[in-house]
Parts: structure tokens; C-alpha cells; sequence
């Protein structure tokens, strides 16, 4: 077995959910109980909800933020505290399978690459049933940048293009170079590995294996929000003069959704002055996707898992 041994960190930012033991465990399962675990705890140490973090049975290394600081700077602060060559993310109410940094290691040793995702099981917060048993259908090929592979065409579906946070391996000095944008309140994911990709160090493999469990539903999820603001705003800085064909396309299918989430008519009107200045049509799946909006996110869930 590749060893793993002080060559890995992983950081795992929570509010004292309790479904952190369950992402702690996953970490301490990977086979190498050396790999070292930083919990950035975006809590005082005196808050009842520290005693999720507080009574984990392993040895592990805790941050506490005093609170409100959010997850890219949670991230931040591990990264800076690493002391590996790699760093890996782990949100806390999601889980690894057996094998995961291992699988990440050897492929990183095999490709050369710096920055590592895998595919992922989609499981229901309530109950941890499999509602989508191995996504992204379609892996990020080498020649197309992150951007165009998340946003471009994008399918209707749960096995639509995708690169989940709690599946990155990343190398810490790169890390260090790019960090997370603290100044965001959504997107913080996508943003943070479209600007690796500007890096010249950058070099991406997406491994074929599901080694991750992301948890769907799960309660304060930014996910489930509508703020088409925000994401409109985070699409005209970084999108709009990147590639007209990608920010057009991402607007219908995610700030449109958001304006119609929330019965927005001046955010449904933002976002066609937005597809209007850009003078380029919008593919067909992100107008599906946008579409959905109309419907309540439960039901976009179950359409979901049908047409997965």
C-alpha cells in the first residue's frame, strides 16, 4: 500500500454538526491512522455545540474561530496550518470510502498532477439512502479547462458535470498560493478550483472510482439558499470576460433557477440583461435547469434522482 503517512492533511471545517464523528470515522478508516485531521471549528470552545468536536475518540488537531468566519476562511486556516505535502478537504456531514486518499496518492505519483477529485455517491441526509450511486457520469477530460467542463452545456440531472470540495486532494503549496475567497457567500467551491486552474501549476486528474459519499439535504446547507444576487455577481467577475459561451449558460442554469427559487421577477429580468449583453444563446440543458426553478426543490430532487 502507497503510504500516506505525514505526507497528508486533512481539514474539515464544521459548526459542530453531529454528523462529524461520521466524517472523522471515514478519515481514520482510509488505513493510516498517521494522516493528520485539523478541525476548524467555526465555534467558541465554550458553545454546546463544541462537544461534537470535543468528544471525538482520535487525536486530532482542533482550530476554534470564535465563530462567523465561514467555510473559506475555515479552510484557509487549515490549509495554513498543514505541514504536508498534500491537503484534503472533507466537509463534516459527508464521508469517505476505505481506499480514498490512498487511490488519490497513487494517481498523483502516476499522473503528476497537483489537484485530484473522484466521483461520488449521492446520499439522502435523513436516511443515507443512495440516491445517485455514481456521479459525474462524465469525468473532466484533460484538454478542457474547469469552467467550460462545470458550466458548458450543462445536463439536467444528478449526474450532470461536477467537482465536490470533500473529494479534493490538493498540493499544499498551491494551496497556499490560491486560497479559498473569504469575501464569498456561495460558489466558494467552484470559484476556488476555476482560479487553481489560472495557476501554471495546476495539472487535474479526476479519478474514475467513487470514493466519496457526499450527503444531500443536510440542514444549514448554503445549497439550498437563492441568494441570485450573489451568484450573478460571482458570474459577472469571474465568467463573464473568461468565456461569454460559459457565463451565459451558467447564468440560465444557476442564477436563473435562484431568481425563480425565490419568485424573483427583478432577478429573472437581471438575468436576461445578463444573457443579452453577452449576445450569445443559451444551451438548451442549463435553460432545462434554469427552468426548474419554478418547481420547489424537492421536486427538482426527485426529477433528479429519476433522470440520474
Amino acid at each position: 500500500m502507497t503510504s500516506i503517512s505525514q505526507s497528508l492533511t486533512v481539514v474539515i471545517p464544521t459548526i459542530g454538526r453531529p454528523e462529524l464523528g461520521r466524517a472523522v470515522d471515514s478519515v481514520r478508516q482510509q488505513g493510516d491512522e498517521n494522516v493528520r485531521i485539523v478541525i476548524v471549528a467555526d465555534l467558541d470552545p465554550s458553545d454546546p455545540r463544541a462537544n461534537a468536536v470535543q468528544n471525538l475518540p482520535y487525536d486530532v488537531d482542533v482550530i476554534y474561530t470564535g465563530g462567523g468566519v465561514k467555510a473559506a476562511r475555515a479552510r484557509n486556516l487549515g490549509v495554513h496550518a498543514a505541514r504536508s505535502q498534500w491537503v484534503s478537504f472533507l466537509d463534516d456531514d459527508d464521508y469517505w470510502l476505505p481506499r480514498k486518499l490512498e487511490t488519490q496518492i497513487e494517481a498523483a505519483e502516476r499522473t503528476g498532477s497537483t489537484v485530484l477529485a473522484c466521483r461520488v455517491a449521492q446520499v439522502r441526509a435523513t436516511d443515507l439512502v443512495m440516491v445517485a450511486p455514481s456521479v459525474p457520469h462524465r469525468l473532466l477530460p484533460e484538454s478542457v479547462a474547469p469552467a467550460e467542463y462545470l458550466f458548458r452545456k450543462r445536463r439536467p440531472g444528478a449526474g450532470r458535470a461536477s467537482l465536490f470540495t470533500s473529494t479534493l486532494m490538493v498540493d499544499t503549496a498551491l494551496a497556499r498560493e490560491v486560497p479559498w475567497d473569504e469575501s464569498l457567500t456561495r460558489h466558494q467551491d467552484w470559484d476556488w478550483v476555476i482560479r487553481l486552474s489560472d495557476h501554471p501549476a495546476f495539472a487535474m486528474y479526476h479519478c474514475p472510482e467513487v470514493l466519496t459519499h457526499i450527503v444531500v439535504g443536510s440542514e444549514g446547507s448554503i445549497s439550498a439558499g437563492s441568494d441570485w444576487q450573489a451568484s450573478l455577481d460571482w458570474a459577472a467577475r469571474l465568467l463573464e470576460d473568461r468565456d461569454s459561451k460559459v457565463f451565459v449558460d451558467f447564468v440560465s442554469a444557476q442564477t436563473l433557477r435562484y431568481a425563480l427559487q425565490s419568485r424573483s421577477w427583478d432577478g429573472v429580468r437581471a438575468c436576461a440583461r445578463a444573457i443579452a449583453r453577452a449576445k450569445t444563446m443559451p444551451s438548451a440543458g442549463p435553460l432545462v435547469i434554469g427552468a426548474a426553478g419554478i418547481v420547489s426543490r424537492r421536486g427538482i430532487e426527485r426529477a433528479m434522482r429519476v433522470i440520474h
